[in-house]
């Protein structure tokens, strides 16, 4: 289930278009999403950190459209070499206007961890992706389910 929606354009595009109040809440939203990420990760300075938990936890709260958003801002704009060649790559693919406002949803945190978060981030969204697609029900009535199919080949799987 996805979150609020980003709003995508600029400050200015947001003002010309009459969606001021839109952009402003994604941006406090956006800015919340960078202040949890990096709370997660300040809490229990002294135990291990539950990376792939945490990723958890902050893509159901604020779904990974948002995540995906902040941190591939955050990697934009503080990207001295020290984020994985993947994860730099992916970041560069978002097209996140210029402006002012941009600043207030960097994730301050070391390069190393937000890279290590990002990689668990991107790895769980993958593995959400692909048990939304095995859950899906099948696109054609005809479709028969394998025990049916089995059934009607003497209990004999076809398939294998």
């Amino acid at each position: 289930m996805e979150k609020e929606k980003v709003y995508v354009y600029s400050a200015e595009y947001a003002a010309l278009h009459n969606q001021t109040e839109l952009y402003n809440e994604s941006m406090k939203r956006n800015a919340a999403c960078a202040r949890a990420i990096e709370n997660a990760f300040s809490r229990r300075p002294d135990k291990p950190r539950d990376i792939p938990g945490m990723t958890k936890t902050i893509l159901n709260r604020y779904g990974s459209v948002r995540v995906s958003w902040v941190c591939a801002n955050t990697v934009q704009i503080t990207n001295d070499g020290r984020y994985s060649k993947n994860n730099a790559e992916w970041a560069s693919r978002f097209k996140i206007p210029d402006g002012k406002d941009r600043i207030g949803m960097v994730i301050n945190l070391h390069p190393a961890m937000l890279d290590n978060f990002i990689y668990f981030t991107r790895k769980e969204m993958a593995m959400r992706e692909i048990l939304a697609i095995e859950n899906c029900e099948p696109n054609n009535e005809n479709e028969k389910p394998a025990d049916e199919t089995e059934e009607q080949n003497g209990g004999m799987n076809m398939n294998q």
